[in-house]
């Protein structure tokens, strides 16, 4: 693990495993092929089979600066091919739903 994770994102992340999924957790993802050291982002949760990256966005996510800082993020990825899906905290209440919302995504 890189950075101090959630509990959120922990339950969301056993909860996609325990689905059959595979699961990365906290991956890095480059900006370039490189591999530079200061140009990547750590993403929440990454499910390789489906180029899916899943951001579980806390209260912190929600000020002016870092909605500009993760709007800028989700671009950049999805420029790169990745699919991306945010969701927030209290998503995590509900798995079930989530998981559905989900799947839509990936299809």
């Amino acid at each position: 693990m890189l950075e101090k994770s959630t509990v959120y994102e922990a339950a969301l992340c056993n909860y996609l495993y325990k689905k059959g999924n595979k699961v990365d957790f906290q991956k890095i993802i480059y900006l370039d092929s490189n591999m530079k050291i200061n140009k990547f982002y750590i993403v929440d949760i990454y499910l390789p089979k489906y180029n899916l990256i899943i951001e579980v966005d806390g209260e912190y996510h929600y000020n002016s600066e870092q909605v500009l800082k993760d709007n800028i993020k989700t671009s950049e990825l999805k420029s790169m091919g990745y699919k991306l899906f945010r969701c927030n905290n209290e998503d995590i209440f509900n798995l079930d739903l989530l998981y559905s919302k989900l799947m839509k995504v990936i299809k």
